[in-house]
């Protein structure tokens, strides 16, 4: 069984936004949907967990995390998690991805 599976990626590919992805966590029994998937020019990837937008009036709006590592270690490894389960996703739904998808 693996750590993390994916259950779907959707491309979107605008500027350092390569897409979303939807996982599964076996051993937890958790799904989670919209993290967002990211590249640098370097080709640095990371991801970004669900976040709610907050509107003040007057302000330009900001986002909020729902949920987050409080240590830097355990959000590095589970974004390598991440990453591996949508790079074999692509590999096994190569017909459902865009070509140009960087994993």
């Amino acid at each position: 069984m693996t750590q993390i599976e994916c259950l779907e990626y959707t491309p979107k590919n605008k500027g350092a936004l390569l897409g979303f992805c939807n996982i599964y966590v076996p051993k937890m029994g958790l799904e989670m949907f919209g993290i967002a998937i990211f590249q640098k020019q370097s080709g640095e990837k990371w991801i970004k967990l669900p976040s709610r937008k907050v509107e003040k009036e007057g302000e330009e709006p900001s986002y909020v995390p729902c949920i987050r590592f409080r240590e830097r270690k355990h959000q590095d490894a589970f974004t390598t998690l991440v990453l591996e389960a949508v790079a074999l996703w692509n590999q096994q739904n190569k017909e459902q991805v865009d070509e140009g998808v960087p994993f």
